[in-house]
């Protein structure tokens, strides 16, 4: 093989490992930001998508403290800020741990694709591969019914297909277990089974 070729082969090879990891990221991935300043968290309330980032900037001195354990920024000084992943479906409600009247949560709120006719995919982890220390529960249930139902409890699997026979509407939920460590369940998504 000429250097020439090799050096091609080899340049072709650099693009298609770039392409791999470019695919890997969640579609649609962005940067929400909360502002720390006059002993509020602003806004209170931060819903993502799956995969998003939760950026906390802190224009004086607070943290930013998961009510369940999932994390804890430690003091953060004006114009310092934390960054935090959130891949899984739930809802994180967190603190100030200097200031205990100061709270907010975010919102992981399932996804889905398909058809009412066809049914659904649902989702509600954007990782690529599950550790063996988190788990998930999704639970359903029909429009107009009090009580939920459970289609997994306790798995790895980040996914499954929803196609209940008969035409109804239902709502979808989850949660995350990390460790020690549980979300509360995340908003719920409807789909409509036509």
């Amino acid at each position: 093989m000429t250097s020439r070729r090799r050096t091609h082969v080899l340049a072709v090879l650099s693009l298609l490992l770039v392409a791999l990891t470019l695919s890997s990221a969640p579609v649609g991935a962005t940067t929400r930001s909360v502002v720390v300043d006059n002993m509020a968290f602003s806004p209170s309330s931060t819903s993502v998508v799956l995969g998003d980032t939760v950026k906390w900037s802190f224009r004086e001195l607070h943290t930013t403290t998961s009510d369940q354990g999932f994390w804890n920024s430690g003091n953060k000084s004006a114009g310092t800020s934390y960054s935090r992943t959130f891949p899984d479906a739930g809802t994180y409600p967190y603190h100030c741990t200097l200031h205990p009247d100061m709270h907010g949560k975010v919102l992981g709120r399932m996804r889905f694709s398909g058809t009412s006719s066809q049914g659904y995919t649902v989702r509600w982890s954007s990782r690529t591969s599950t550790p063996s220390t988190v788990r998930f529960d999704v639970q359903y249930k029909r429009v107009g019914v009090t009580s939920w139902s459970n289609l997994r409890t306790g798995t790895a699997s980040r996914t499954t297909t929803f196609n209940p026979s008969g035409a109804h509407s239902y709502y979808l939920r989850a949660r995350t277990h990390s460790g020690t460590h549980t979300s509360s369940w995340s908003p719920s998504i409807t789909l409509k089974i036509t």
